[in-house]
């Protein structure tokens, strides 16, 4: 499952194309629906900053804003996307986040 999540997470930093990132946002919000420890492994391979960072670009097209919204109601670990807003001085609403 680890190596899954990290070749996704490669798949949102890196790739240029939206709808590969799209994709990949939705798979990363499926799998961290599944259970707690899925949820757990997500979080913990540092991909709720990047999610973030996708939903969050000038350009980003309306289908990644969507599937990497969805990814954003992971309810694990959401103080971890808390501090990095805080750092970043992003602002975002609370329904985005699930809460």
């Amino acid at each position: 499952m680890l190596q899954g999540v990290i070749a996704m997470a490669i798949s949102l930093a890196e790739e240029p194309e939206d709808y590969i990132k799209a994709a990949a946002a939705w798979a990363l919000g499926q799998i961290g629906r599944h259970t707690p420890e899925h949820a757990k492994a997500v979080a913990a391979a540092n991909i709720l900053p990047c999610l973030l960072e996708c939903y969050l670009r000038n350009d980003a097209s309306e289908d990644l804003q969507i599937k990497v919204g969805s990814a954003l109601t992971l309810k694990c670990r959401v103080h971890d996307l808390a501090w990095y807003l805080i750092v970043k001085n992003y602002s975002i609403t609370r329904p985005m986040l699930g809460e």
